[in-house]
Parts: structure tokens; sequence; C-alpha cells
């Protein structure tokens, strides 16, 4: 089992950890989770045949090492339930950047029922300077 489908899995279970918050939207900056230990999991909860207590459609999730800091859907952010990964995956690199955060790529989960996707940060060393 690789470490995207451990992880997965372990949000998927009923013994994960309460999360700090469950967001209708995405946090401001110092909300975010940053650094090595830092991971966002893009997560689609299909609203035809939905899973446990997540929201149905795209969700977010936000982790520091193995503490879930929150989870927020992503319909309010242009990825409603009905989006593809294309587009779910766009709106989090855009939210994400607006907060100082810059995704490199993805690593795709392998469950074909819970389309999941782990976001690859930039280190801030590499990360571009945003002029604001």
């Amino acid at each position: 089992m690789s470490a995207l489908e451990a992880e997965v899995a372990f949000v998927g279970s009923p013994q994960r950890p309460a999360w700090r918050a469950r967001r209708v939207g995405l946090p401001d900056a110092p909300g975010c989770p940053r650094g090595e230990q830092a991971t966002y999991l893009l997560i689609y909860n299909d609203p035809e045949g939905p899973t446990g207590d997540h929201p149905t459609g795209w969700s977010l999730n936000a982790w520091h090492g193995d503490v879930a800091w929150w989870s927020a859907t992503l319909s309010a952010h242009g990825a409603g339930a009905l989006a593809g990964p294309r587009q779910a995956k766009a709106v989090v690199v855009r939210t994400l950047a607006d907060r100082g955060i810059a995704v490199d790529g993805w690593e795709t989960g392998t469950d074909p029922l819970r389309p999941t996707y782990r976001a690859r940060l930039q280190s801030p060393r590499e990360a571009p300077a945003q002029s604001r």
C-alpha cells in the first residue's frame, strides 16, 4: 500500500481523528498547514453513492503530519459536485496559490470508487515569490 493509499484509507476510516474544523470554504493563509509535514488531499465523494459522513462532491483535506487540520468543500470555489478532476485540481492550485502555497504536481490514488489526489507541494525554497 502506498503512502497515499494509507492516508486515504485512514481519512475514510472510523478511527480517523476528529477534524479541527469542517468548513464550507477554505481558510485564510494562516489556517493552512505549511512545510514538509503539510499534506493536502483532494477527495471526491460521489453524490450518487456517498460514503460515510463526508460531504458530497469535491473536498480538500488539510493535514500537518498525522493531525487533521480541516476539511473544506470546494463547490463555492468553482468545483461543484459534477466537476471533473481536472477542474477540481485547478481550483485547488488556484486557491492554495492565493494563500502562498505552490502545488508542484499530483499523486493519484488507486480506488476507482473514491477518486483521490494528493498535492505535491513545492518547498518554500522552490516556490516563486509572488507579488502582492
